[in-house]
């Protein structure tokens, strides 16, 4: 993905991020430093640069600042859950023992969400479409393509047959 593209969607984030929101791995030293060093941006890594010290990594502070980027807040992640992205036809078989001797549910459509996933699932689902969704749509308009939704996406089934 284009850097600059990154570049001004992670600043765009850090404008309307609040210091006293609980984003997850993010601590309160390291927010302030953030808000008080955000007149300096230019970049994503030349301000993880900026934020770096003895105490804050680099890898922690890039981390912070996806989870930013990607609103993640520090709610409670007991839940769980498994998403089929493919599989050979012939194989169908295994995936009703699994649907049936497992306690994870199990999401073959994502349009399904809300009927398959627990409350606390659904909010992780949903989690992860928004992240999908800022990636894909970054890349999609980077190489002047359509920007689809993740809710589209269909699961992949390979005929053994064909193949």
């Amino acid at each position: 993905i284009d850097t600059c593209s990154f570049d001004k969607l992670l600043y765009y984030s850090l404008l309307s991020f609040n210091v006293e929101d609980d984003y997850l791995d993010v601590s309160l030293e390291l927010k302030k430093r953030i808000k008080n060093n955000l007149p300096n941006y230019t970049n994503f890594e030349d301000f993880i640069m900026l934020l770096k010290t003895k105490n804050y990594t680099y890898t922690y502070i890039s981390r912070a600042l996806i989870h930013i980027l990607l609103n993640l807040r520090n709610i409670e992640k007991n839940s769980y859950y498994g998403k089929i992205l493919g599989f050979n036809s012939n194989s169908s078989p295994l995936l009703s023992i699994i649907k049936k001797n497992t306690k994870i549910n199990i999401l073959s459509k994502n349009a399904s969400y809300n009927k398959v996933l627990s409350e606390d699932e659904q909010k992780i689902f949903l989690e992860d479409v928004y992240a999908n969704d800022i990636y894909n749509g970054l890349l999609a308009l980077q190489n002047k393509n359509k920007v689809s939704s993740e809710f589209k996406q269909q699961i992949i089934i390979h005929n053994k047959e064909k193949a």
